[in-house]
């Protein structure tokens, strides 16, 4: 079973990602902040993070390019109300692999999860 690693400061928004997520047959953690996220990704093996874009201690920008540090590999996918922002624009040139828009629909998700894993 595909594991992912939710990132999202918002507790309703990684609940409502890992029901839908598991709902889809992944297995599915959550982080509130994008420190809590990159120790997670040191000690267990995933193979999708999807990450909120404005958090507090480490945007996800910034989780982006630390988690493509250590694992390259690992696809990365962000959840935003912005769309094609000039943030999403410059976060696919260093490695973002898609992203969700808020508000997001079941079969959206796991379109994007299927896609990317």
């Amino acid at each position: 079973m595909k594991k992912i690693l939710i990132v999202d400061d918002e507790e309703s928004v990684r609940i409502i990602l890992k029901q839908m997520l598991e709902q889809g047959g992944y297995e599915a953690d959550s982080a509130s902040n994008g420190e809590e996220a990159l120790e997670m990704l040191k000690n267990i093996p995933y193979d999708m993070l999807i990450s909120d874009i404005n958090m507090p201690k480490m945007d996800g920008v910034a989780l982006l390019k630390k988690s493509k540090e250590l694992f390259a590999a690992m696809p990365v996918v962000f959840v935003t109300a912005y769309g094609r922002d000039k943030i999403i624009i410059d976060a696919m040139r260093t490695g973002l692999a898609d992203f969700i828009e808020k508000p997001f629909r079941i079969d959206e998700v796991l379109r994007i999860v299927k896609e990317n894993i």
